[in-house]
């Protein structure tokens, strides 16, 4: 039997797009306009998709288990990071340490909460925001796409209720998390996808958050409540969605978008900016 392995990349029109154009509309437009994809991946964000990964394995299989079907129809945990790495193998120099976390992460979870259920893994959902003020094509309101993968779903086998869970890897964890988490765009949309799916049975999003440094650790955490924020996420969508027709409408080289030069934007909590490089002297510079 072929075993499957599962998807965990970004969703087709997903936060990350807006979220770039609202950074730097010049980091947008070297990926959407351009083309150009980053020179390194982060190791961070290499380290994350091989948690990922495993995560969604682990709790596929849970899953599968759970609705008495075989459950080895998928890798398990440890055989995804492998097979990944042999498809990528620039992903290899991770695969030890990320398979000590996981061993970790299973331990420590050993026995979940029984009154939850995993209801989806890497579920694929959309919404579609309408904006009031300009018109499509046809005539009609315009109106943009946004799409988003909840790594997880848990239903409360007692009353219905729904989590939505988001794994989030770190060097450190600490309670800082649960702040800046909190206005994080892609969770705040997270949040509007799901409240149109699950209605008034969604009670919020959780951080599964694990440290990848040793001695590792876990924690859960549901997001503080945002409602400010959660009311203006449509509008805020709106605003970047226009903001990319208008440069590209615009005519303008796609090389010469604004550019952020701002110490806090071209160098973040992961590094720098994978494209600083490209900023600082061009393509062929960097080639």
């Amino acid at each position: 039997m072929t075993k499957v392995l599962l998807e965990t990349g970004a969703s087709p029109r997903g936060w990350h797009r807006l979220q770039n154009m609202l950074e730097c509309p010049q980091k947008y437009s070297y990926q959407y306009n351009l083309g150009i994809e980053p020179l390194i991946p982060a190791q961070a964000l290499m380290k994350g998709s091989l948690v990922h990964l495993a995560l969604a394995h682990h709790y596929t299989r849970k899953k599968a288990e759970d609705m008495g079907e075989d459950k080895d129809q998928f890798f398990n945990p440890f055989e995804a990071i492998r097979e990944k790495c042999n498809q990528s193998p620039e992903f290899g120099e991770f695969a030890s340490n990320i398979e000590d976390v996981i061993d970790a992460y299973q331990r420590y979870w050993m026995v979940e909460n029984r009154n939850w259920r995993v209801l989806e893994v890497e579920q694929l959902a959309y919404a579609v925001i309408e904006d009031p003020q300009l018109k499509g094509e046809n005539g009609e309101q315009k109106k943009y796409l946004l799409t988003g993968r909840f790594d997880m779903v848990l239903e409360n086998i007692n009353t219905g209720d729904i989590l939505v869970v988001d794994h989030k890897t770190t060097s450190r964890l600490s309670s800082a998390h649960q702040n800046f988490y909190s206005v994080s765009g892609q969770l705040i949309g997270y949040e509007y996808m799901a409240r149109k799916i699950f209605g008034d049975r969604l009670k919020g999003v959780m951080l599964n958050l694990i440290q990848l440094t040793s001695p590792y650790k876990f924690n859960r955490i549901v997001l503080t409540p945002r409602p400010n924020l959660v009311a203006h996420f449509e509008q805020t969508v709106i605003d970047a969605e226009r903001r990319i027709s208008e440069l590209e409408n615009s005519g303008r080289d796609p090389m010469n978008y604004p550019k952020a030069m701002n110490e806090l934007t071209c160098f973040t909590r992961y590094g720098a900016c994978q494209y600083l490089d490209t900023c600082k002297f061009g393509i062929g510079a960097v080639e």
